[in-house]
């Protein structure tokens, strides 16, 4: 299935190649050199701007996922530690739970 896959996709990208040759061909017939290096230079720039793009989103997709794995490490922590907590004496609990609680400042919300 991949072998037919790929015989279709290059038989796309050899029709989108002629046909941008031929769409050149006739606009350097029909309007000039001058309008061709127009087009190119605008083609050049949406393709930079296209790949700068792509850059800062995948920096910024990249950024997203550190940030949501210290949330879940920080979660993973916080969960084992209460675990170990609620595993000791039950008298004790709240005398080594509440000073927790008031250090990590529980209401200052989402980070």
């Amino acid at each position: 299935m991949n072998n037919l896959d790929a015989l279709l996709a290059g038989g796309q990208v050899l029709i989108a190649n002629h046909t941008a040759v031929d769409h050149t061909i006739n606009a350097a017939l029909l309007y000039g050199p001058g309008v061709l290096a127009t087009a190119g230079a605008v083609t050049a720039w949406r393709c930079c701007r296209w790949a700068i793009t792509r850059y800062e989103q995948r920096k910024s997709d990249r950024a997203d996922r550190r940030h949501y794995t210290a949330v879940a490490t920080r979660l993973n922590t916080v969960a084992d530690n209460t675990d170990r907590i609620i595993a000791q004496a039950g008298d004790r609990l709240a005398d080594q739970l509440l000073p927790q609680i008031y250090a990590n400042d529980i209401h200052e919300g989402d980070r």
